[in-house]
């Protein structure tokens, strides 16, 4: 409200706005908010949230639960996490399935008639769609899509698949959080698939002033007129891993307080949820 108001009396343009924050999970609320108000935004240093591979993977499961024939969403998940189905066995299936004129979480738990199978596949196929089955029953039910997900997550081993023990399990971890908690605030999934198709539908490369999101670290070097410094209450910024590990790690997430402060040649607001 701050922005669009700056703008339409003419005092500042969309690119004199910088909204920094700690981590990427943080950035979804902003690119929400903005899109809702019709602020054309860029994200510098980071990857929009709907595309984020971790969010594309739950979102082509919702996509296969409400619409079983959905082919696109099937081959993009039928392998995450592994499930031992090769690329013969996978085209087979799809080849029968298509012939048997039954959806894809149908076929998949009929998979032991599909004699060009081997065993080993029909078995594989069957069990994962039973899984899919008892999670399509909620869908069925009118479950709200926060519960499906955690479930989701939970009966697929999802949740396993992404704390791989590499730097980046830690964020996407934290992504998958945003996103069941923002799926919360839906009551049904065909309203949540609705608002993702919007979200990821909208076309951010026009070439116009935008209000840049980034994090604090990727701000380094770079000046605004006006900046926004959000979330800064304890265990987000500063950290939580800060606040176990002592004086040391506070003392850099001082530091980079300051760095994101310096950032602003004009306005600087610090807000908090």
């Amino acid at each position: 409200e701050r922005i669009t108001a700056q703008v339409s009396i003419g005092a500042r343009g969309y690119g004199d706005f910088a909204v920094l924050y700690r981590t990427n999970a943080q950035s979804f609320a902003f690119e929400r908010a903005l899109l809702q108000h019709h602020i054309p935004y860029q994200l510098v240093g980071g990857t929009r949230f709907y595309d984020r591979k971790e969010i594309k993977d739950i979102v082509a499961y919702l996509r296969l639960l409400y619409q079983p024939n959905d082919r696109m969403s099937f081959s993009r998940i039928v392998n995450i996490p592994t499930r031992g189905i090769g690329a013969t066995s996978l085209e087979k299936f799809l080849f029968w399935q298509n012939n048997s004129g039954i959806d894809i979480i149908s076929a998949l738990v009929n998979a032991d008639q599909a004699s060009t199978l081997t065993s080993r596949a029909r078995g594989a196929m069957t069990q994962f769609g039973e899984l899919l089955r008892t999670l399509q029953l909620m869908v069925e039910r009118g479950t709200a899509p926060g519960e499906i997900i955690e479930q989701l997550v939970e009966k697929t081993g999802y949740r396993d698949y992404l704390l791989d023990g590499t730097p980046q399990a830690e964020d996407r971890e934290a992504n998958l959080g945003v996103f069941v908690s923002d799926a919360k605030s839906f009551a049904t999934l065909p309203d949540f698939l609705e608002e993702i198709a919007l979200m990821s539908s909208v076309d951010l490369a026009r070439d116009e002033p935008k209000v840049t999101l980034m994090t604090l670290h990727a701000a380094k070097g770079l000046e605004f007129p006006v900046v926004f410094m959000t979330g800064m209450e304890d265990g987000l910024f500063p950290s939580a891993r800060a606040l176990e590990e002592g004086p040391r790690q506070l003392e850099e997430e001082r530091r980079l307080c300051y760095v994101g402060m310096t950032r602003a040649r004009e306005e600087l607001y610090l807000s908090y949820a």
